[in-house]
């Protein structure tokens, strides 16, 4: 049946329900005429049950009768072999008889001895006598035979008295064996049992036949039943087209609907993406660009610095001694005193090494030390400030007692500079090549930057960054964009 469609005015929700409710009364009909097909089930399953007993029943009965068949085929096969080797022994017995002229071992005993007792008494010649030999051996030789033919005549006298041939009552009637009648019973037993199987099966059949027609009988009203839900099952799919075009236009409009806020979404997830990479590279740009200006600090080398203010403390007190200024206590004090700053060099830095007046060995006074040049070795005894014994020990040096251990100490301290400054070069290499990866990666993440911005979405803005102070580290601030070293 065509569905009637309501009125344009009443909304898609009410129409909805038009329909589901329509298919819900389709539905009750059909659960009806499902209950009363179920009814009517229970009486064709108990049919079906019993026709399916009386179809065993029958199996059962052809398996019997295919058995007893099988059965009385080997009797019939056995007995059809037992005539043949019959038939075959008394024509080899006869074929026998035939070749032997003699019927017992006696007869040819009694012919070899003829034979022999006319060899030694008769006179005869020696062609005659070879003959006379060949006969004997000829003889001797049907022996075995015929005690064979005796063997074969007993096991054909056993099977039957009219089975010996021609030798025995070959032409009267004989009677059948023992095993004949045992198979010949045992044939009409099984002719009997397959009569009567025969017999149920015919009658088993004929009950299936009639179980048969009362299944049909009673699937009458079940297919009437059944056609009607088909018809109902038609306009139940009808009206179920109708509700499912419905509710497609409905999902339509849902599905436009959510598309526009999805797409919405898209749009700002994209944005807030595009921001999290721009803001990831900004802060790679800051980290690298802040490693880099920690590679650009001047790095100093503390241990040259000290060693260079040792050398220099020690240098002073060796010149002094040379030019023999240790003599005059008074212009030893004068002359450090007054000593001149001198500049040195670490690497490519300079710095300005002062020797204290407290750093200078102390004079001696006059009498102390002319006692001392009368007594003491050409070298000088030194006395040291704290603060040149806390830079020797932090130099891990040996403190120097005389001049000539000044002298030592000197070229140990030019060993310690000279492998400070080869250790500068090394680190200042390795720096090198640090920062040239480095401004690599900022060039490369520059680079990678730019590409991004060109694939930029519309409408998009660059965040202002936040004002902030940044110190590079220690020993350097920033001041104006310039950086200040304080030693």
């Amino acid at each position: 049946m065509t569905v009637q469609t309501t009125a344009a005015a009443v909304s898609a929700e009410d129409r909805i329900a038009q329909e589901r409710d329509a298919m819900e009364t389709i539905d009750k009909k059909m659960n009806e005429i499902s209950s009363k097909v179920s009814e009517h089930h229970v009486l064709l399953l108990e049919l079906s049950k019993q026709q399916d007993e009386i179809r065993q029943e029958i199996t059962s009965v052809q398996r019997r009768t295919t058995e007893l068949e099988e059965e009385r085929r080997r009797i019939t096969e056995a007995e059809t072999s037992a005539v043949n080797q019959s038939r075959a022994l008394r024509s080899r017995v006869e074929t026998m008889q035939r070749g032997i002229p003699y019927r017992t071992v006696e007869e040819i005993e009694e012919r070899i001895k003829a034979i022999e007792y006319k060899r030694m008494t008769g006179s005869i010649s020696l062609k005659e006598d070879k003959v006379l030999q060949v006969e004997i051996e000829k003889l001797r030789k049907r022996i075995p035979e015929l005690q064979e033919l005796k063997k074969l005549q007993q096991e054909l006298s056993s099977q039957g008295p009219g089975s010996q041939g021609p030798g025995s009552q070959a032409n009267s009637p004989s009677p059948r064996s023992s095993e004949s009648e045992a198979a010949v019973d045992a044939r009409v037993t099984i002719r009997e049992q397959l009569r009567l199987l025969r017999e149920t099966r015919d009658s088993l059949r004929s009950k299936l036949e009639l179980l048969q027609t009362q299944r049909q009988q009673a699937y009458e009203p079940v297919r009437d039943l059944m056609d009607e839900r088909t018809k109902l099952r038609a306009e139940r799919s009808e009206h179920a087209e109708v509700l499912n075009q419905l509710i497609t236009d409905q999902k339509q409009k849902e599905s436009a609907h959510f598309a526009e806020l999805s797409r919405k979404r898209q749009e700002r997830q994209e944005l807030e993406r595009f921001n999290r990479q721009i803001s990831l590279i900004e802060q790679d740009k800051k980290s690298l660009q802040t490693a880099l200006q920690s590679l650009n600090r001047d790095e100093y080398d503390w241990t040259t610095v000290t060693a260079l203010q040792v050398r220099e403390y020690l240098d002073h007190a060796i010149r002094q001694y040379d030019h023999g200024t240790l003599a005059a206590g008074e212009q030893e004090e004068e002359t450090v005193a007054t000593a001149v700053p001198e500049k040195v060099t670490v690497g490519d830095q300079n710095f300005v090494v002062r020797i204290k007046k407290t750093d200078a060995p102390a004079p001696l006074p006059k009498k102390t030390r002319a006692s001392r040049q009368k007594q003491a070795p050409p070298s000088m005894y030194m006395n040291h400030s704290l603060a040149s014994l806390k830079d020797l020990r932090s130099l891990d040096l040996t403190v120097p007692k005389t001049i000539d251990d000044a002298r030592e100490v000197v070229a140990q301290i030019d060993e310690i500079v000279e492998a400070q400054n080869n250790k500068l070069s090394t680190s200042r290499a390795n720096k090198d090549k640090k920062q040239q990866d480095l401004q690599s990666k900022l060039d490369a993440l520059l680079l990678k930057e730019k590409q991004l911005l060109e694939k930029a979405p519309t409408g998009w803005k660059r965040p202002t960054p936040p004002t902030t102070t940044t110190t590079t580290g220690t020993g350097v601030s920033q001041r104006n964009g310039a950086a200040v070293k304080v030693i």
